[in-house]
């Protein structure tokens, strides 16, 4: 089975097949969709001349399939796919694609069979029918879940929250698991979001799901959840790199051909591509930390946890430092949520029998405590 790995030593670059979609999501970032799609040459080329850049750095490659919705891109999608994989044999390549799995015709389900070990599909849903079907354009019964499900079994689907689908956040991750998968869930950015009415219940929605993970030992906590105390524990000597990859070991090439640092730069596809804009952005993520692109964070407990969107930062407010105020909101309540479950774990009878601590050493152990005491005393005096 194909994964997909989340490494420095692993190169990923981002292809817009198509600015096309044949959905309006209510949460899509995505503004002023048009007809362009990128060219076969144009398509090759660039991530050619990548790999031959690049192939002494990395380890691996991952070719991001991206749009709109790749699969309006299909035939295009696996031409560059076969092409890649039959031109370099040498190195480790997996291609991927989010897809919102309404296209799929019995041709793509085959050439996606014949290569689910070095081809993933990421599914975008968003829990069950009613919850998915707000969301995404009604968009659930058009969809062949049980192929997704039954071709990557280890893949979690794609599902965004929105201020309408939260309050029932977790009996919709509880949908998903009962059909079969994985979840990564995660809280859309740049939507409207209200302080007042969405903080409570957010952190009453996480308060079930930790417990249903202590109650079920056989999990792996979902991302919302899985924010390791060691992050804040005074022995921990791993220095935290702010920044998730753009610009550095991720590139995203447009219909064009042309680079940005990530797919959240481009968010309106009819705006034109400025070379002195965005070239200066690959500069400053390949030179500075994160504490350097948004000093205001310097202090801020929640730093060593918080993975800021610079793309969306810079797309809808000028600057890769101008950060979302709820995705600071969101990100404290996730680690009180995750110390708290990682507390009950560790403070059970046999807390080896959960499957994030089975494999942990004594040390590794005696350091996720030294975090969750650390976080008690911080987080008494700083207010979420």
């Amino acid at each position: 089975m194909a994964t997909i790995k989340d490494s420095k030593e692993s190169r990923t670059i981002f292809l817009m097949l198509t600015n096309q979609c044949n959905l309006r999501c209510s949460y899509c970032y995505e503004r002023n969709k048009h007809k362009a799609e990128i060219k076969a040459d144009t398509a090759l080329l660039v991530i050619q001349h990548d790999i031959a850049k690049n192939r002494h750095l990395f380890n691996d490659f991952t070719i991001v399939f991206h749009g709109g919705e790749p699969f309006l891109a299909f035939d295009m999608m696996k031409h560059v796919a076969d092409t890649i994989w039959s031109e370099y044999t040498d190195i480790p390549i997996v291609c991927t694609a989010t897809t919102n799995g309404t296209l799929l015709t019995d041709e793509q389900r085959k050439w996606l069979m014949e290569n689910k070990y070095r081809f993933v599909c990421i599914l975008s849903l968003d829990g069950g029918r009613e919850a998915h079907n707000r969301n995404r354009c009604n968009s659930y019964d058009r969809i062949d879940r049980a192929f997704f499900r039954n071709t990557w079994p280890t893949q979690p689907v794609k599902m965004t929250i929105v201020p309408d689908t939260l309050p029932n956040m977790y009996d919709n991750i509880m949908e998903l698991y009962r059909e079969g998968f994985d979840v990564n869930p995660s809280m859309a950015g740049e939507v409207d979001w209200k302080q007042e009415r969405d903080i409570p219940i957010f952190t009453s929605e996480l308060d079930k799901l930790l417990n249903f993970y202590v109650e079920n030992r056989q999990y792996y906590p979902c991302k919302m959840l899985d924010i390791s105390p060691t992050l804040f524990s005074p022995l921990n000597s791993i220095a935290h790199n702010r920044a998730c990859g753009a610009g550095t070991n991720i590139i995203v090439y447009d219909v064009e051909g042309h680079p940005y640092p990530c797919h959240t730069f481009i968010t309106d596809f009819n705006q034109s591509y400025e070379a002195q804009t965005i070239e200066p952005l690959f500069l400053e993520l390949n030179s500075n930390k994160g504490l350097a692109i948004s000093p205001q964070c310097q202090g801020c407990y929640a730093y060593p946890a918080c993975s800021p969107c610079y793309g969306l930062n810079y797309s809808k407010r000028g600057s890769m430092g101008a950060l979302d105020k709820f995705n600071c909101l969101f990100t404290k309540i996730r680690i009180a949520a995750a110390a708290k479950m990682y507390s009950l774990m560790l403070l059970s009878s046999n807390p080896r029998s959960y499957l994030p601590l089975k494999n942990k050493t004594d040390t590794e152990m005696a350091n996720m405590i030294a975090g969750i005491i650390a976080l008690q005393k911080i987080t008494n005096n700083a207010p979420v």
